[in-house]
């Protein structure tokens, strides 16, 4: 499994803030980047969630097709 850090970088974080993680001692760069991909783990669903209630409003046929065309 790779570390915190490393799925960080993974997933994009600007190298400007990794200078600034990796200037930290060990173990705060560690508990940071933990709370850094919770935090990020937790805008996806809500992201997720948001979208699922907005296409509520979409008649239930159309559904498919409209996620289709904003999300493909």
């Amino acid at each position: 499994m790779s570390s915190p850090i490393e799925t960080l970088r993974q997933e994009g974080l600007p190298e400007q803030a990794l200078a600034y993680l990796t200037a930290l001692p060990e173990e705060q760069q560690q508990t940071l980047a933990q709370q850094v991909l919770s935090t990020m783990q937790k805008k996806d669903e809500r992201v997720e969630k948001a979208l699922s209630r907005a296409l509520d409003v979409v008649p239930a046929p159309l559904r498919r097709t409209v996620r289709k065309m904003l999300f493909s």
